[in-house]
C-alpha cells in the first residue's frame, strides 16, 4: 500500500511537472502571489496619494450621484453601491472615503488584469520564468498607474468601476468551468452601469465561443432561464437607481431618464495622436501591438490574444463616438482599453526578454535580467506623470469657486439661478458640504423642479417673479425689487432684460446682488475692488492650461454675463474691470471683443440684446 502511495504520489509530481513543462501558469506559487499583489497594490497606493477631500468640478454629476444620493440619469447608480460601505469608516471627509473607494476599484483592476495577462506568459514546452511575472506586472502597472487611470481612480463616482465590470467580464469568459450565470451577472452590472460598457463586456463575454474546440451545443431551457435571471440580477443596482429620482434632496434640475446615456463629460480632449503619445506613450503602444501579433499567432494564446484586442477597441470607439477623453475627464471604455494594451505590451516586451535570453553570448540570462530593471522604468515613469498631471489640476479650485461665488451671500439671500450647468455646479458643492446651506437656489429655467416650488412656498414674494416667468416674460422691475425688499437677492443679467435693470445690480462674488433701487456706477465700482483679493485666488486655482477647462467655462459664463450688463447700461470703467476678470478664464472670448468693439464705436450704453454669456 505504501508503495502504490509513493508511486500515485509521483505520478502526481510527474503530472504536474509535465503540466509546469507545457508552461501553464503555476510554477512559482509565492512569486506569482508577490506579482500579483504588486499588480494591486501599486495602483492602488498611487491612487490613494492623489486622492482628494473636496470633489473636483468635473466630476459634478458623479458627485451628486455618490454623496448626495440624487437622481442624474438611469445610469450608473452602481457608483454609489460601490462607495457606501466606503462612507462608515472614519476616515477624513465624506469626498476622500468615495475616492478612496474608487482607489480600492482601480487596485482590483490591476489584478483583474494581472489574471487575464498571465497565461499570455506560458510557453508550450517550456518552463515559466521568474522574469515572466515581473514583465507581466510592469505592463499591468504601467498602464494602470497612467493619468487617465489615475485621475479616475482618485476621484468621487470615476469610470473606473465600468472599466473594471468590462475586464471582470473577459476574463471569466476566458476561464474554464465558469458558469455562465456570473459572466451574465457581470454582464448586466455592465449594462446597468452604461449601456456602452454593457456591450463591450458582452462581446468580449462572446469571442472566447469562436475559438472553441468543439463548438458549444446549445444550452438547455432551464440553463437559459438561470443566465436571463443572473443578467436580471445584475441590473438591480441600475432599477434601484430609480428610488432616489423623486427623492427630497432633488441636487439636480429635473435630471432626464436617460441623460448621459452615452457617459458624461463627452467630446472633451486632444486628438487620438497626442492622446496616445502623452496619455500612452509611442513605446507602450509599439509594444502593444508587437503583443497583440504574437498572441494572435499562438494557437494556445488566439482566443485570449482575441479578447483583449476586442477590448483594446475601446480606443478608436472612444474617438468614434466622441466620448470623454479630456485632461480631467475619461470614459470606461478607454479605460478598458488601456488596461488590455497594458496586458498586450507586456506579452511584447517579455518576448523581447526571452529573444535577448537566448541569444547565444556570455551573461544573456543577466543581459535579460537587466532588461527587465530597464523595463521598469515604463510603469515609474507613468505614476510620476500621474502625480505631476494632478498636482497641476488644483485640490481647492472646488473650494475657490465656491467661496467667491457665494461666499460673501448675505445669510438666508436667494439665488436665481439661470444655467443648468450653474445649479449643477452648486449643489455638488452642497452634496460635498463645502456650499452654504441657508442659500435658497431657485432655477429659473426650471419652474417644475422641486428647488423652484419649494422656494416658492418658503417664501411668497416668489410668486410675481414666478408668474413672470410662467408665461414666458421677462421678469419685471417690480417683481425683481418687490422680491429683494423682502429678502437678498443674487442673479446674473440676462441680454434679453430691460437695461434698467442692469442699474439694480451690485457685483457680489460671481454673482449680482440685486437691490430694491436703482445704484450708482461708484457702488458698483467699489464692489469689484473690494473682491480682488478673492477673485486673485480664484484665478490662481482654477485659470490657466492644464486646469478644468469645463469650471474655467463656468466661471467665464458667470462673468460674462455681469460684463453684458455693464455694457447694457454704458459703464465704460466697469465694463474695463469686467473684462479684465473675465479675461484669465476666457483670453480669447468672442462676446469680449464684441464688447470692446461696441465700447469704442459707440457712446454710452449700446444694444445687448444678441450677446450670449
Amino acid at each position: 500500500m505504501a508503495r502504490d502511495s509513493k508511486t500515485e504520489t509521483s505520478g502526481a509530481r510527474a503530472d504536474r511537472t509535465k503540466a509546469v513543462g507545457q508552461g501553464e501558469p503555476g510554477e512559482h506559487p509565492r512569486t506569482r502571489m508577490v506579482f500579483a499583489w504588486v499588480s494591486f497594490l501599486a495602483p492602488f497606493a498611487v491612487a490613494v496619494f492623489g486622492a482628494r477631500s473636496l470633489p473636483d468640478a468635473a466630476h459634478d454629476d458623479a458627485t451628486l450621484r455618490v454623496l448626495g444620493l440624487s437622481f442624474t440619469g438611469a445610469f450608473r447608480a452602481l457608483d454609489a453601491w460601490v462607495a457606501a460601505p466606503f462612507m462608515v469608516l472614519p476616515l477624513g471627509s465624506r469626498g476622500f472615503r468615495a475616492s478612496l473607494a474608487c482607489a480600492v476599484v482601480t487596485g482590483l483592476a490591476g489584478l483583474v488584469s494581472y489574471l487575464l495577462a498571465e497565461p499570455l506568459f506560458a510557453r508550450p514546452g517550456k518552463a515559466t520564468s521568474k522574469l515572466s511575472y515581473a514583465v507581466l506586472t510592469l505592463g499591468v502597472v504601467t498602464a494602470l498607474s497612467s493619468p487617465p487611470w489615475q485621475i479616475e481612480g482618485a476621484s468621487v463616482g470615476g469610470t473606473v468601476t465600468g472599466a473594471l465590470l468590462i475586464l471582470a467580464a473577459a476574463y471569466l469568459a476566458l476561464e474554464k468551468n465558469v458558469r455562465s450565470t456570473r459572466i451574465a451577472f457581470v454582464v448586466g452590472a455592465a449594462f446597468g452601469w452604461e449601456p456602452l460598457v454593457g456591450a463591450l463586456a458582452l462581446v468580449a463575454s462572446v469571442v472566447p465561443l469562436a475559438f472553441a474546440r468543439p463548438f458549444p451545443r446549445l444550452p438547455s431551457r432551464s440553463r437559459v432561464l438561470r443566465t436571463v435571471a443572473a443578467f436580471a440580477l445584475g441590473l438591480v443596482p441600475f432599477g434601484l437607481g430609480f428610488v432616489t429620482k423623486g427623492g427630497s434632496m432633488a441636487l439636480v434640475a429635473r435630471a432626464e431618464t436617460w441623460q448621459n446615456v452615452l457617459g458624461e463629460g463627452r467630446g472633451v480632449g486632444p486628438s487620438w495622436k497626442l492622446f496616445a503619445r502623452d496619455e500612452v506613450g509611442w513605446l507602450f503602444l509599439v509594444a502593444a501591438a508587437l503583443g497583440a501579433g504574437l498572441t494572435l499567432a499562438r494557437k494556445d494564446s488566439r482566443a485570449r490574444g482575441a479578447v483583449l484586442t476586442t477590448v483594446a477597441l475601446g480606443f478608436p470607439i472612444t474617438y468614434w463616438l466622441e466620448l470623454a477623453h479630456g485632461s480631467v475627464r475619461f470614459s470606461a471604455l478607454i479605460l478598458a482599453s488601456i488596461a488590455a494594451l497594458g496586458a498586450l505590451a507586456g506579452s511584447g516586451l517579455y518576448e523581447l526578454v526571452l529573444r535577448v535570453r537566448t541569444i547565444q553570448v556570455p551573461f544573456a540570462p543577466a543581459s535579460a535580467a537587466l532588461l527587465v530593471v530597464l523595463e521598469w522604468t515604463l510603469p515609474v515613469r507613468a505614476a510620476d506623470d500621474s502625480f505631476t498631471r494632478r498636482a497641476a489640476l488644483s485640490k481647492h479650485a472646488a473650494h475657490a469657486f465656491t467661496l467667491d461665488a457665494l461666499g460673501t451671500a448675505p445669510p438666508g439671500a436667494i439665488v436665481l439661478v439661470a444655467d443648468v450647468r450653474v445649479l449643477t455646479r452648486l449643489q455638488a458643492a452642497r452634496a460635498a458640504g463645502i456650499a452654504r446651506a441657508d442659500l435658497e437656489l431657485f432655477p429659473m429655467f426650471d419652474l417644475k423642479n422641486p428647488l423652484a416650488r419649494d422656494a416658492v412656498d418658503r417664501e411668497p414674494k416668489l410668486a410675481g417673479l414666478y408668474r413672470d416667468l410662467a408665461l414666458g416674460i421677462a421678469p419685471e422691475e417690480w417683481s425683481l425689487s418687490s422680491l429683494a425688499a423682502a429678502r437678498p437677492l443674487l442673479l446674473t443679467f440676462n441680454p434679453k432684460w430691460k437695461p434698467g435693470l442692469a442699474k439694480h445690480l451690485i457685483p457680489d462674488g460671481l454673482f449680482s446682488r440685486f437691490e430694491p433701487e436703482p445704484q450708482g456706477s461708484s457702488d458698483r465700482r467699489i464692489a469689484m475692488e473690494k473682491a480682488a483679493k478673492r477673485r486673485a485666488f480664484l484665478v490662481q486655482e482654477t485659470a490657466g492650461p492644464g486646469r478644468d477647462a469645463g469650471l474655467q467655462s463656468l466661471i467665464a459664463h458667470l462673468l460674462r454675463a455681469r460684463a453684458i450688463g455693464m455694457g447694457a447700461i454704458g459703464e465704460r470703467e466697469n465694463l474695463s474691470k469686467a473684462l479684465d476678470e473675465l479675461r484669465p478664464h476666457a483670453p480669447d472670448d468672442a462676446v469680449a471683443s464684441q464688447l470692446v468693439r461696441r465700447t469704442v464705436t459707440n457712446r454710452g450704453s449700446f444694444d445687448v440684446t444678441d450677446l450670449v454669456p
